[in-house]
């Protein structure tokens, strides 16, 4: 062996020959930018907490709520007492008794204070299911 191989440092041979493991510096992973809302989209569902006072028809202020902010309205859930309910009411029963329920039909008079729960909408898409089967479709 000469003298050169003898006066190499096997560390600095290693250092050389050797890929370090893990990221580069500098490659973190670093804050993304929040998204920030400055205007509501057409499409977004927004929820409302409506109280209604005794003696307000619900149904009809709920309406006219819907008619002039040209938006849909879903009831989620409504809380307090009114006066003579009409049901309009599917014919049937299940095998277990009498079946309580229906659509409630006009007027729906506040006996005290309601709170209604609802999700308002606009942009509401149709859509007509089960999807008619193409004729390429039932072939293959």
């Amino acid at each position: 062996m000469s003298d050169k191989e003898h006066s190499r440092d096997p560390k600095k041979d290693v250092s050389t020959t050797c890929r370090l493991r893990g990221r580069q510096k500098g490659s973190k992973n670093k804050p993304k930018q929040s998204i920030i809302v400055t205007k509501p989209s057409p499409d977004t569902l927004l929820s409302h907490v409506i109280e209604f006072a005794s003696g307000v028809n619900i149904v009809e202020s709920l309406f006219r709520f819907a008619m002039t902010h040209q938006r849909g309205l879903c009831v989620l859930s409504a809380t307090g007492t009114v006066v003579n309910v009409t049901l309009q009411q599917e014919p049937g029963a299940s095998c277990e008794g009498r079946m309580i329920g229906g659509a409630v039909v006009d007027p729906l008079v506040a006996s005290g204070t309601v709170t209604v729960m609802v999700a308002n909408f606009a942009n509401a898409i149709y859509e007509r299911l089960p999807l008619p089967i193409k004729k390429n479709d039932k072939e293959g």
